[in-house]
């Protein structure tokens, strides 16, 4: 169920990468625990799962801009990239960033 559970997102940018890294890192701790296929979860397990759907349903509405670069910028936009590594994951985004007209600073996510 779990397995199946984390298969159905469909995300095809990584917007959800760093929500569903935790269940990923959830399913790694079950088969390293040696939890079989149709095993119950432990009490512990349960409210880890559903604590990691609750995050997910937090998600529902999140939207972006699919233009990246609003009409009046002052500046050429900058594509920036960033990285970050721990013991159990890595995640990248790219973005690009700009100045409006009015002094502002603009982003827009691209992956």
């Amino acid at each position: 169920m779990v397995l199946s559970e984390l298969a159905k997102v469909f995300d095809p940018i990584g917007f959800n990468g760093a929500v569903l890294i935790k269940g990923k890192i959830f399913m790694q701790k079950l088969w390293l625990s040696g939890t079989g296929w149709d095993d119950d979860l432990c009490e512990e397990g349960k409210t880890e799962w559903r604590g990691f759907f609750t995050e997910i349903e937090s998600l529902d509405g999140v939207s972006f801009a699919r233009c990246l670069m609003p009409k009046l910028h002052n500046t050429l936009p900058e594509l920036v990239i960033f990285c970050d590594a721990s013991e159990d994951a890595f995640g990248v985004v790219a973005y690009t960033r700009w100045e409006t007209n009015n002094g502002t600073v603009g982003v827009r996510f691209i992956v």
